[in-house]
Parts: C-alpha cells; structure tokens; sequence
C-alpha cells in the first residue's frame, strides 16, 4: 500500500525538482544580467529634458563601458548620438555624445560646430513651452544622420565653449543645453569613466 503511494507521488517530486532548478537558473541569469549586461538608472534631473523626463526609469547596457573588461566578450561601440551614463567622483550623469575622440567643437551661444563646420550640424527651432517657471525653446538637431529634440531656456543665455576632444575621451552634452551639468563644466568623459549606454525607457 505504502509502495503504490510512493509511486503516485514520484512523477510530482520530479516536476517539483524541475521546477526548482529552471527556477534557481532563472535567478542566477537574472543575477548575472544586474551585474554584467544591465544597470538600472533613474533621471534624478532635468538635464536630458525633453528627451528623457525627472524621475524617468530605464535601462544602461553595461557593455558599452568600461565594467566589461574581459577579452572574450565583445564591447558595443560608442557612437555620435549615443545617450551614455558615466561616473565622476561620487555621482553618476546621463548625457549625450556630441563630439567624439580628436574632433574640435565649439559653441558660440546657440551655435554649434564641429571639425569647424566639416560635420555638418543642422538645427530646425519648434515650439515653445513652458515647464514651471521656465520657458523653453525647443529645437531638432541633426549631426551628421543622428537626429535629437534638444531645448534652451529662452531668459538664459548659453554657454560658449572651445576645445579640441582629447584621445580616448568624448564630448558630451544635455539635451536641455541651458540647465546640464555636462562637458562644457566637468571636461571631457574619459572611455574608462563610462559605465554604459542607454538602451530602455520606461513609457508612464
């Protein structure tokens, strides 16, 4: 009697242990991803305005960065456009890459050339809107074939800047250009200092 109840229960604990290890597997994939491939990140300012809102979640591929060191794994490139989170010191941005290794930018008030105007840049100004107490001109950039919504804040004016991007390194900027803490104020961001790309948003 004992022996068929065993019998009847066995196929269950089977099912059970099968269960458990696809469960346990999906735990260490899901480790390994946190730690290796993907890093939450959530917006904590405005910088990235009106491409990517305050409070916004999302996803960075850590395999643009430089927390994947190992030979054997392939590291995605860094392109113009790429919108990248990188560490200084104790705090972590997300801006976007606007000149890359060698090239010369400047930015004489709203104007923005590169390589002294050989890479083309072209804007196209759209509305205005009003976020709080600031009013904001919206605009479409396009470098080259990467296309981006960038805004100024009308009552401020912009940030001249001139330099020559460094080997290695990347010029960056926010989309919201009057109110980012990005290149023309911390310098250039160091390939080493870039923990990844942005790859996910959140749609609230």
């Amino acid at each position: 009697m004992n022996k068929n109840a065993s019998e009847t229960r066995s196929p269950f604990g089977f099912l059970i242990i099968a269960l458990s290890i696809v469960g346990g597997l999906l735990v260490v994939a899901l480790i390994w991803a946190r730690i290796f491939v993907f890093e939450p990140f959530r917006m904590t300012s405005d910088s990235m305005y009106p491409t990517l809102q305050k409070g916004a979640y999302m996803l960075i591929d850590k395999r643009t960065g430089s927390m994947r060191k190992a030979k054997s794994r392939p590291i995605a490139s860094i392109d113009r456009g790429d919108i990248v989170a990188y560490s200084m010191g104790d705090s972590v941005y997300l801006h976007r890459v606007i000149g890359l290794p060698g090239e010369h930018i400047a930015l004489k008030g709203r104007e923005l050339t590169i390589n002294r105007g050989a890479v083309p840049v072209h804007v196209e100004l759209g509305a205005r809107t009003q976020v709080g107490r600031l009013e904001y001109q919206l605009a479409t950039e396009t470098i080259e074939d990467q296309q981006a919504t960038i805004a100024w804040i009308t009552a401020r004016p912009s940030l001249d800047f001139e330099a020559t991007v460094p080997e290695d390194h990347f010029f960056v900027l926010g989309d919201n250009r009057d109110n980012a803490r990005d290149s023309r104020f911390t310098g250039f961001v160091s390939k080493d200092e870039i923990v990844g790309k942005l790859v996910w948003v959140l749609k609230l």
